[in-house]
């Protein structure tokens, strides 16, 4: 597994995960997590989101994700290059 923080949002990819490309982002404390698809366009995609997240960690791991996209990819591929 591979992982980084980013604006205090931790961002993980595990090896072997499958495809499309993803990342978990746990926006809280309480590790809830959402779980954000990382399209080959560049856009972000949410996909899920654990119960009790607000909208507003939802709304900043949404925009986190939109900013680091190149590093969330890069952390993606780093996870899958450890297989």
């Amino acid at each position: 597994m591979a992982s980084k923080k980013l604006r205090g949002i931790v961002f993980s990819a595990t090896s072997g995960d499958h495809e499309p490309p993803h990342v978990h982002a746990f926006a809280n404390q309480k590790r809830k997590k959402v779980v954000i698809t990382l399209v080959r366009d560049g856009t972000v995609e949410l996909r899920e989101s654990a119960r009790g997240v607000t909208r507003a960690e939802l709304v900043k791991a949404l925009e986190v994700a939109t900013e680091f996209f190149d590093d969330l990819m890069t952390l993606w591929e780093k996870a899958h290059a450890e297989n």
